[in-house]
């Protein structure tokens, strides 16, 4: 008599087969993907980052004394902003050249530093009055430092305006 339906043995899992999973599988399983997760997170930005020299503190004071300096030494007398036209004028002519700047406003003698008047916008000042000075800046590792100033150009009908004094010293 074989072949029916009662002659088929059912197959039941066992109590061996039924093991779920345990809470020290699921510590271990959370644990290595944190693990994972952080150091992904720590690794990769690393080295995705271009290589560019980080900016020594000191580099950064500098800059900041320059440009107060220059902010406090150049301005006219009951005015805190407004730069002196003569004084300004005298201070960029004598300041020219490689070097010069470093020199004049006691920086470091292995910095090199450029100091530049340009529009709040950070387009160039299009004046015939100097508003640049020092070593020529082609974008490299460095500190900066900004200060609004208030200047009468010639283009403007000698109209105060605002411009930003900046100094870059790397």
């Amino acid at each position: 008599m074989g072949g029916g339906w009662m002659s088929r043995r059912e197959t039941t899992p066992s109590s061996r087969d039924e093991r779920a999973q345990t809470t020290q599988d699921f510590a271990i399983g959370v644990s290595v993907f944190l693990l994972t997760v952080v150091f992904v997170l720590a690794y990769v930005p690393g080295t995705l980052a271009p290589l560019t020299a980080s900016v020594d503190d000191g580099v950064n004071e500098q800059a900041e004394r320059t440009a107060t300096y220059l902010v406090s030494d150049l301005s006219r007398d009951g005015y805190a902003l407004r730069l002196n036209e003569s004084e300004r004028e005298a201070f960029f002519e004598a300041n020219a050249g490689s070097g010069v700047l470093v020199e004049n406003v006691s920086l470091q003698s292995t910095v090199e530093a450029n100091v530049s008047i340009e529009q709040l916008d950070g387009s160039p000042v299009s004046s015939a009055a100097t508003t640049s000075t020092g070593d020529e800046y082609r974008n490299q590792s460095g500190a900066l430092a900004t200060r609004l100033v208030e200047l009468r150009l010639p283009e403007h009908d000698d109209e105060w305006r605002l411009y930003r004094l900046t100094v870059r010293v790397w």
